[in-house]
């Protein structure tokens, strides 16, 4: 997946969003954001619907919290957003009014995210094949450098072995010649004692 497509879907669910807040009305159940949430009070207002999603006696309420928590969560305007809980708020929401599947916006702004969230594992994938790539690489490396010296130490041991070798050849020519010269003159000794005698 690439970065460009991951970039069109989260404009594409960022422009919805947007769309759903300035054309929806204002209601108990409206996908619209106060204008006045600034991104330091995102963290504050997701706490508090939080509250009132998980424990509100009315059922309505307790919709309305989690499509609000769902558009607080994928806010353009949001500094972290989530939008694998915007996703969970918004199917959350679904599942208390199921009617409201039905609706556009919410059924397009579910196709968008759900999206996302297929973006999001592959992406995830993607990243970790990466890792595991990086990692293969790193000990590829590691192990082409352990060769590597080990090519070395046994060239160094190859001329070590050569130069050991010439060595004895050198010593063995040598006792070659001595033994070759102890022969001529055990030859010459032997003569003389048959002169002698």
């Amino acid at each position: 997946m690439t970065e460009k497509r991951k970039r069109t879907v989260v404009f594409a669910i960022s422009f919805a969003v947007l769309a759903l807040s300035h054309c929806a009305p204002v209601t108990r159940e409206s996908t619209s954001l106060k204008a006045t949430i600034k991104p330091g009070e995102f963290a504050g207002e997701i706490r508090r619907l939080d509250g009132i999603a998980q424990g509100h006696g009315d059922p309505s309420t307790r919709a309305a919290a989690h499509l609000q928590l769902a558009v607080l969560y994928s806010s353009y305007n949001n500094p972290s957003p989530d939008y694998s809980l915007a996703l969970r708020e918004l199917e959350t929401y679904v599942s208390l009014k199921p009617e409201k599947v039905k609706d556009y916006e919410i059924a397009n702004w579910l196709a968008l995210l759900r999206e996302l969230r297929k973006l999001e594992n592959e992406m995830d994938g993607l990243k970790q094949r990466i890792d595991h790539l990086v990692r293969s690489e790193k000990e590829l490396k590691e192990a082409e450098k352990k060769r590597e010296k080990e090519n070395r130490e046994l060239r160094e041991s190859e001329k070590e072995l050569r130069e050991a070798e010439k060595k004895k050849e050198k010593e063995n020519r040598e006792l070659r010649e001595t033994v070759d010269q102890l022969k001529a003159l055990d030859v010459q000794m032997e003569e003389k004692r048959k002169q002698v005698k």
